[in-house]
């Protein structure tokens, strides 16, 4: 991955990753998870897809976070980052992945992004898939 700006946070960004992570995505990290939290932005993977960020929880929680432009999503694209993310979850020992989708509000792209991480058969239950709004991304 080519981190294009990134690093540890201040206090106030914490806050916002801590309350989008646990209010948003449903985690129920402890808050001395949160203590340890890193972000990088403007991410362009191995594979060609742009990340918004990636998020580093204590070292336990890793967080993808893409960021849709426009109405369709490659499938090919939402494969190769689960790849990588799973590859790099288990490469550095975190416990779980949460890959984030961040959308117009669109329930038919929500919809059909959910059917084609389906089909991808992610049989591992320490992955997972949120699609959200735009508007709920708050840092």
């Amino acid at each position: 991955m080519i981190p294009i700006s990134g690093g540890t946070v201040n206090r106030s960004e914490m806050d916002q990753i801590k309350s989008f992570v646990q209010q948003t995505l449903g985690c129920r990290c402890p808050d001395a998870v949160f203590e340890h939290t890193e972000i990088e932005r403007n991410i362009l993977t191995d594979s060609g897809v742009f990340l918004h960020s990636r998020i580093n929880i204590g070292n336990r929680l890793l967080i993808y976070v893409m960021e849709q432009k426009g109405i369709s999503l490659n499938p090919d694209d939402l494969s190769s980052i689960v790849q990588e993310g799973t590859h790099e979850r288990y490469k550095y020992g975190f416990n779980r992945l949460r890959l984030v989708l961040a959308i117009d509000e669109s329930e038919e792209l929500h919809r059909r992004v959910g059917n084609m991480f389906d089909k991808l058969s992610v049989n591992d239950d320490k992955i997972h898939l949120h699609i959200i709004y735009k508007k709920q991304l708050a840092f």
